[in-house]
């Protein structure tokens, strides 16, 4: 038996902090819950993705970012979250994983712990180096639309604490992985708290850890392939960015919302490209990653400090500098008038704009919000504003049958 163990009947809160393999254990989680449960482990979710975070948001009153509303989502995710882990049997083990819970304050903290019983809960942080850190949420940011400066230019924002920037200010909120774990500490003490050093060498460490964590077979959450999302290279990121530079530049900043809320471009890149062996990994610049290393180390000492446990090797987090061959200051500089994009590039950048606003179907972009960017309706055809129009006339019509098809199942199931 493995001495990472957790006691019966604990609720095991995975809090991410995001870019350390959360999306790749959520989706492990999820798939083979059944096989979970016949181990005596539930595995709790909400929402439509495998994982926690509209409960995460709801509990925090925060608005999601998939629809363009500043709304805070509904607090029935989190109390139906409480609800599910609460039904579970007294020496069930509860996993729980949404990495939104790690930009919650002190005083939703103690929420959190509250709800989830300060006596069982076990907080759970899973750490990488920071510096792989910036340059995979660099890339989310582009995939997203969220974020147009490149590299360099966001880096010297991130670096400076430019923290009027809502993107700069969350991410430091998320990634000084010292302070985050300090509130944690201050709301359920030390003794609750582990801390999972991912090994950038193996996939499948943190699946292993976990099942140690929860009682779990070996092999119980399986690693494949398929569970893991490729990164992008330099070339289809930058391919993605002028992507949304142009919408912007034309006055359709507001359509990007409208793609990405279907299957962005990037994704559909990052399932069905293959990259060229020419291209370039998304890599920090020399003066960067003297500075994300900088900070690591601090981060690191300050970790130590706290004494909490430390599952895997916590050097791991300031990587060493042997064998690292930087680039010229002359290339890092002329980086982005060097770069040389793939032909095939541009092609699957414009398929997936195009299979993502609908474009491909004869529709409108489907609306995440009661509104249409005002560029649109004027580019609009009369045919293609009928179809939005019985579109929604739809939706309104369907809206309180479901409702109360839901209401009706939801007796049934109780």
């Amino acid at each position: 038996m493995s001495d990472l163990l957790l006691p019966p009947g604990t609720r095991l809160l995975h809090i991410g902090p995001h870019k350390t393999g959360t999306t790749a254990l959520q989706i492990a989680l999820g798939k083979n819950r059944e096989a979970m449960l016949a181990q005596g482990v539930r595995y709790v979710w909400g929402g439509e993705h495998l994982n926690a975070n509209l409960a995460a948001l709801a509990v925090a009153k925060r608005p999601t970012r998939r629809f363009s509303s500043a709304k805070p989502v509904p607090i029935e995710h989190w109390t139906s979250l409480i609800e599910k882990v609460n039904a579970a049997g007294p020496l069930e083990r509860v996993a729980i994983s949404g990495e939104e819970f790690c930009s919650a304050p002190h005083e939703v903290i103690r929420e959190i712990v509250n709800g989830l019983d300060h006596d069982r809960i076990h907080v759970v942080l899973t750490l990488r180096p920071l510096e792989k850190i910036m340059a995979s949420q660099w890339q989310q940011y582009i995939q997203a639309g969220a974020v147009i400066k490149s590299l360099e230019e966001w880096l010297h924002s991130a670096f400076n604490n430019e923290i009027q920037i809502e993107n700069i200010r969350r991410f430091w909120i998320r990634h000084r992985h010292d302070q985050l774990l300090q509130r944690w500490v201050e709301c359920v003490g030390k003794e609750r708290i582990s801390l999972v050093v991912l090994d950038e060498a193996d996939r499948g460490f943190i699946f292993r850890t976990f099942e140690d964590l929860l009682g779990l077979k070996q092999g119980t959450l399986i690693t494949d392939n398929r569970l893991v999302n490729r990164s992008m290279t330099l070339e289809e990121a930058e391919s993605i960015r002028a992507m949304y530079l142009l919408l912007k530049d034309q006055g359709l900043g507001d359509l990007a919302d409208h793609v990405r809320f279907m299957i962005s471009p990037s994704e559909l890149i990052k399932r069905n490209r293959m990259p060229h062996v020419t291209e370039s990994r998304i890599e920090l610049p020399h003066w960067a990653l003297e500075k994300a290393r900088s900070i690591s180390r601090e981060i690191l000492d300050s970790i130590t400090a706290q004494g909490v446990r430390v599952i895997g090797d916590p050097a791991r987090l300031v990587p060493s500098s042997e064998g690292v061959i930087a680039r010229s200051p002359d290339r890092e500089n002329m980086l982005d008038q060097q770069l040389q994009v793939p032909v095939d590039l541009a092609g699957w950048t414009a398929y997936g704009v195009i299979v993502s606003s609908g474009i491909s179907r004869g529709d409108l972009p489907p609306a995440p919000t009661s509104t249409l960017p005002f560029m649109w309706l004027r580019r609009a055809t009369g045919s293609q504003l009928m179809r939005e129009v019985v579109r929604r006339t739809k939706i309104r019509i369907r809206q309180p049958f479901e409702r109360l098809l839901g209401r009706g199942e939801k007796k049934e199931a109780e």
